[in-house]
């Protein structure tokens, strides 16, 4: 579920640039970006998944620091852009509002930001490429890669961002208000159509790039669906041992799974609003709770599945209720934009919406909305949207070890040693109530006997290897 809601978010983005660059229809857009990602998936594999986010990966890159280069030059170095930034308040993460139903503010940006990136590790396709390596040194070393340059992506996304008000401001007309777009999300777009109109090919390459990371996001999910489908479906609840078989009901779920998410990302194209808060708050009211049953199972060693399922459920209501809350609440007051970039050298059109009038409006619904105090169950609806997901992820975790404490453990739920985290926190007396988990040499020992059973150390590197190897 989560992933297929991604997928249609993920085919929403380079849909919603195409129409402001080329004007076409945002549903024929969906529609071809997902058939391309639905064939090459079905027809190439996990490897040919691989290699294509390889190489999708460099074109990506090169676009948005084609577009960040060019574009912090023009507005004058970074030091201006920065500068502008702080005036126009494109950088309210210094701001130590400890209130967490301000949008944006160090705390809820680092715990939000902090949880959101848990739940993009654990998930199915990026596990898929972990358990894909030979050797746990090499899913080390992957890991090791793969965080640093997450987080370099992520800064360059969003100084992109602050790089495209600099712009703006410096030509004293925000895009919006001179109606030349109208939805936000097309601002990067129409920045590369402005700064590159006289270099031939630019806005192509800029266009490739934003295709290349949705494929590359696309053919993952795709993939990881296709494989769980079969090894946790197929398998287990027919009498398929056909290799061939298999692998023709993969391909045609592929095929189903992209029909999904296009009818997803078609209703997602009708809600209004920023796409990162699209994306971070309805995918975190259901990765937040399935990402905290993940962290019960692999931190407390007492976990059953009754503390994993009600868990689960309930951080799921909560973040349901909460989302819920946020859309159809009729007395709540969504945050307003911040303030647009100046206006003045808007050329006056016969529009009733000026470029004066888009500011005033803006302006005022800032000053109405500081005013604004909710009322009631407001106050949760209210609550910053990045912060949804850790919310739910900390209900699953808690309420999870509370069950699973109540209710015992069942040495049948015992799972295999290396899918443990050791954190140092649970008493050797408390491990052996439970199942008869015992904590040595800093390892868990898992045995459903009441025998001790000596761990396999003839894997110095890493002991845990001899677990597999058995």
């Amino acid at each position: 579920m989560i992933t297929l809601f991604y997928m249609g978010i993920v085919l929403l983005g380079p849909a919603l640039a195409i129409k402001a660059v080329l004007g076409f229809p945002v549903i024929w857009s969906i529609l071809i970006v997902c058939g391309v990602s639905v064939i090459y998936t079905t027809i190439g594999g996990f490897k040919a998944v691989i290699w294509a986010d390889v190489f999708q990966g460099v074109v990506m890159l090169i676009g948005l620091l084609a577009v960040l280069i060019k574009g912090t030059i023009e507005s004058g170095g970074p030091s201006e852009v920065f500068r502008l930034g702080e005036e126009g308040r494109r950088l309210d993460m210094w701001n130590f509002d400890p209130d967490p139903r301000v949008r944006h503010t160090f705390f809820t940006l680092i715990f939000g930001g902090f949880t959101t990136m848990i739940g993009r590790a654990l998930e199915q396709a990026s596990m898929q490429r972990v358990f894909s390596v030979p050797k746990m040194r090499d899913a080390q070393k992957l890991l090791y890669i793969a965080g640093p340059m997450v987080t370099i992506t992520m800064g360059i996304a969003c100084f992109q961002g602050l790089v495209a008000y600099a712009y703006y401001s410096k030509l004293a007309c925000d895009p919006l208000a001179a109606r030349r777009i109208t939805n936000p999300n097309q601002i990067i777009p129409l920045l590369v159509i402005d700064m590159f109109s006289s270099y031939p090919g630019m806005s192509g390459l800029y266009m490739a790039s934003l295709c290349s990371a949705s494929f590359s996001t696309l053919s993952s999910g795709y993939g990881s669906l296709s494989a769980q489908t079969v090894k946790d479906f197929i398998e287990p609840l027919t009498n398929i041992q056909s290799e061939k078989a298999k692998l023709f009901i993969a391909k045609l779920s592929v095929v189903l799974y992209g029909s999904i998410s296009v009818g997803i990302s078609i209703l997602l194209s009708s809600l209004s609003g920023s796409f990162i808060s699209i994306v971070i708050g309805l995918l975190g009211s259901i990765s937040g709770p399935v990402t905290g049953m993940i962290l019960l199972a692999a931190l407390v060693p007492f976990a059953n599945s009754k503390g994993a399922l009600i868990g689960t459920l309930f951080g799921l209501s909560l973040t349901s209720w909460i989302t819920a809350g946020r859309i159809l609440s009729p007395t709540l007051m969504n945050t307003p934009t911040l303030p647009p970039a100046p206006s003045d050298n808007c050329p006056i059109t016969n529009s009733t919406m000026t470029p004066f009038n888009y500011t005033m409006e803006a302006f005022i619904k800032i000053d109405y909305y500081k005013q604004y105090e909710p009322k009631g169950a407001d106050n949760i609806y209210s609550l910053s949207y990045i912060i949804i997901g850790g919310i739910g992820m900390l209900t699953a975790l808690v309420v999870g070890i509370i069950v699973s404490w109540i209710t015992g453990c069942n040495p049948a739920e015992e799972g295999d040693e290396i899918y443990y985290i050791n954190v140092g926190a649970i008493s050797e007396k408390d491990c052996r109530k439970c199942c008869r988990r015992s904590r040595k040499m800093g390892k868990f020992k898992i045995t459903s006997n009441p025998e001790k059973v000596p761990v396999d150390d003839t894997d110095k590197e890493n002991p845990r290897l001899a677990v597999i190897s058995k």
